[in-house]
């Protein structure tokens, strides 16, 4: 679609699912999004990532599982991840002379006045200096993405709650199913993906369990895409591969394309 092709300023999401394979951080997913994402800077456009994971590399580094986690318990894995996070990505990024800067967030970053002009700030020179912002939600000392009812949902509702604030183009929501369905199409072999807001209707998509690292599924991406569609910004919601950008760029995603009425 010429929209999406034309868009300069891009946020995308990247849940833990995205990113763990077997219980293990995947390197080579990470070393996948770095080189999509330095090849669209290479061609113009401000990539801003909003990434999950830090809750999954803390499990894995600490040997746990991340069924039963306590709230707490979540928390702390979450603060011995978050480096672990930055790690990968920092080599990732580096490897297309890219430099990687972490902003980590809560829902007062959003409604304090002060804050959000001051992260306004933070990002406007970041964009300057073609630095690639990773965000997440400062879990340690909030708990608001970890609680199931949480503000931020999984960082589907930072992803668009950043989209909205950073004047984003688009909002590219990457998931382990590979877009919005009307059934779980791990469970109906008749799934159809859904790929227009007149679909969007909450009682007729089958929203499925949450996935195993994931707190927010399928009804937080939903509400991620009304947020984003109602500020008038597109949103893809697609399957991770190692060509996702350039076929969303190009018209040829598989994924649900949502575009503001």
């Amino acid at each position: 679609m010429k929209r999406l092709s034309k868009a300069k300023r891009v946020v995308l999401k990247v849940g833990t699912n995205i990113l763990m394979k077997q219980d293990k951080v995947s390197t080579e997913v990470i070393a996948s999004i770095a080189e999509q994402v330095s090849g669209e800077m290479n061609n113009g456009k401000e990539m801003i990532i909003v990434s999950s994971g830090a809750v999954g590399l803390g499990t894995e580094k600490l040997g746990m599982k991340p069924e039963g986690m306590s709230v707490a318990l979540q928390q702390a894995t979450a603060s011995v991840g978050q480096s672990l996070l930055m790690r990968e990505y920092g080599k990732a990024f580096a490897k297309h002379d890219k430099i990687i800067a972490q902003l980590l967030l809560t829902s007062y970053n959003f409604q304090n006045k002060r804050s959000l002009e001051d992260l306004k700030n933070v990002m406007k020179e970041l964009m300057k200096k073609k630095v690639v912002p990773l965000i997440n939600e400062n879990d340690p000392v909030s708990s608001e993405e970890l609680d199931a009812e949480g503000h931020f949902d999984d960082n589907d509702g930072l992803a668009s709650l950043v989209a909205k604030e950073f004047d984003a183009d688009l909002l590219i929501l990457f998931t382990d199913v590979g877009g919005i369905y009307n059934e779980n199409p791990r469970e109906c072999t008749n799934a159809k993906i859904v790929g227009c807001l007149e679909d969007l209707d909450e009682s007729k998509i089958h929203f499925g369990k949450k996935s195993r690292y994931g707190v927010g599924g399928i009804k937080a991406k939903v509400t991620a895409v009304k947020r984003a569609t109602n500020e008038g910004i597109p949103v893809v919601v697609c399957a991770f591969e190692k060509d996702s950008l350039s076929n969303i760029f190009n018209g040829g995603s598989k994924g649900s394309v949502f575009l503001p009425r």
